[in-house]
């Protein structure tokens, strides 16, 4: 589990950072970042006691450096909708699992803070059109 784990995060933390499919983050140049966060990711997992394996790793970063792929995770199909994300349970999860390590974790947080800040304004503008529908009425 600890596997699919990392490779859900990773992939959801690039696409959802970046507001990209896989193969767009290639065509930027920006592969590095997905590496990283696979890096940060299997970091976190080992420190609790689940080393993934080589050919996880590379199952991974091959997804994640697939140029021209249109893949990218259901948390960035949710944030183009508009609509709520798995955030919390995929990268908050896991980001908690890792604080040890503060340092060395840089793009997860940031992944995440991203997250939290769409949920914030998603709260925001919900407010404001209850607050206008409520002063229609």
């Amino acid at each position: 589990m600890w596997e699919k784990w990392i490779h859900i995060a990773t992939l959801a933390g690039a696409t959802g950072l970046l507001r990209a499919s896989v193969g767009d983050i290639v065509q930027a140049g920006a592969q590095d970042v997905a590496l990283k966060l696979l890096n940060e990711c299997s970091r976190i997992a080992a420190h609790n006691g689940f080393l993934p394996s080589a050919e996880a790793v590379g199952r991974t970063r091959a997804t994640v450096t697939a140029a021209g792929s249109t893949l990218s995770a259901s948390l960035l199909k949710d944030i183009e909708r508009g609509g709520l994300t798995e955030g919390d349970h995929i990268l908050g999860d896991f980001l908690r699992r890792g604080r040890w390590s503060t340092a060395d974790t840089v793009l997860l947080p940031l992944a995440y803070a991203q997250l939290r800040s769409y949920k914030a304004r998603r709260a925001r503008e919900a407010a404001h059109v209850d607050s206008a529908h409520r002063l229609a009425a």
